[in-house]
């Protein structure tokens, strides 16, 4: 075989090779799916209806041949019902432009279950450290009577419908069926037909945080909010209140404070539960060539009535991702969100310059 007859064999091996590679054929077998079969092979189910032309609703019979893509480094998704971009954007770590200028979706396009999209390969845009939240209570309780062919549920506070469903182990297409017109959240103190039930069971309720007293120093403003909704979120209607009592103390301006300073507020109320956190300062009008989180609604200077700073320093210190200032010879301590923990001494008094020291014992 001379020396070119060699090379084409070469070469037409190695296309066989890559093909082989590429596109490799396997028989189905009985029990087999779609996903068990991409689940053996490591790739993913997207692939294997791009390549062999199918959809999600086809059903594998014994015999049937199918192709296994090569592994590609491009992920692909099964858009499901229920989902949107935002929500699977969510999910990758991108943002909705991304998917939308990736996969060529229009403003005005809608998603369809069963379409596939592709996932670009980019850094994600949120932040590598999630910020901790406010973890909510549950209890055990029961709070219905037993009547004809089933039994009556009295909603209570932070009850859902498929938290209750899942209590007295039912369907909520049943439980909706029984009471036409009923949300998903159900009105506190309304009545429930929970049909085919044989007895009343407890229902998990959370434990809503109780609410806060605030006042501002120099003020005899004094308010008692609920921050924090029965599911640990921050009630935006609270955020409004506390931003306009933390205003700018010369101009009365004021900036919607951080979320986040809600939950660690929250933290430190139950943590000394009955007592007056006391607001020294939160907003202030930015100052040319200055640089501070009280600018941009970060940042608040507190203190809580009949406890020391030194132990509410240390209890600040326990959270992550903030900025503590101690100042000893004033009657705050300073609380900021950030990206990194942060902690410092000042031991100027008031209207003097700043004087901060290192190594300042605790």
């Amino acid at each position: 075989m001379s020396y070119k007859e060699k090379q084409i064999l070469f070469f037409i091996l190695l296309l066989f090779s890559i093909s082989i590679k590429a596109e490799r054929l396997y028989i189905v077998k009985k029990g087999d799916s779609l996903y068990s079969i991409a689940k053996k092979y490591r790739v993913s189910v997207a692939d294997l209806l791009l390549v062999n032309k199918l959809s999600l609703d086809t059903v594998l019979k014994p015999g049937d041949k199918i192709k296994i893509p090569k592994r590609r480094k491009i992920k692909r998704y099964i858009v499901r019902r229920g989902d949107s971009l935002w929500k699977i954007a969510k999910r990758f770590g991108l943002t909705v432009e991304d998917l939308k200028r990736y996969n060529r979706i229009c403003n005005s396009c809608r998603l369809k279950p069963g379409s596939i999209l592709e996932i670009p390969q980019l850094p994600p845009y949120r932040l590598k450290k999630r910020y901790e939240g406010y973890r909510i209570k549950w209890k055990i309780k029961k709070s219905g009577k037993r009547v004809k062919g089933g039994v009556k549920h009295r909603v209570l506070r932070g009850q859902s419908l498929k938290v209750i469903a899942r209590a007295y182990g039912v369907s909520v297409d049943k439980i909706k069926e029984a009471n036409p017109g009923v949300k998903n959240y159900p009105r506190v103190g309304s009545w429930l037909f929970i049909p085919g039930v044989k007895k009343v069971r407890g229902v998990p309720t959370p434990v809503c945080p109780k609410p806060v007293k605030f006042r501002r120093v120099g003020k005899k403003e004094i308010i008692k909010v609920r921050l924090l909704n029965c599911f640990g979120r921050v009630r935006q209607s609270a955020r409004r209140i506390i931003s306009r009592l933390a205003r700018d103390r010369r101009t009365h301006h004021y900036k919607l404070l951080h979320p986040r300073l809600f939950i660690l507020l929250q933290k430190v109320a139950d943590n000394w539960p009955g007592h007056i956190i006391e607001i020294v300062s939160g907003y202030r009008d930015p100052k040319p060539g200055h640089r501070s989180n009280h600018y941009v609604g970060r940042a608040i200077d507190f203190r809580v009535s009949g406890v020391p700073n030194e132990k509410l320093r240390d209890f600040l210190l326990q959270f992550k991702n903030v900025g503590v200032g101690y100042y000893p010879n004033s009657v705050f301590v300073h609380l900021d969100v950030r990206d990194k923990n942060a902690y410092w001494v000042d031991i100027s008094k008031p209207g003097e310059p700043p004087h901060y020291v290192k190594n300042y014992p605790r």
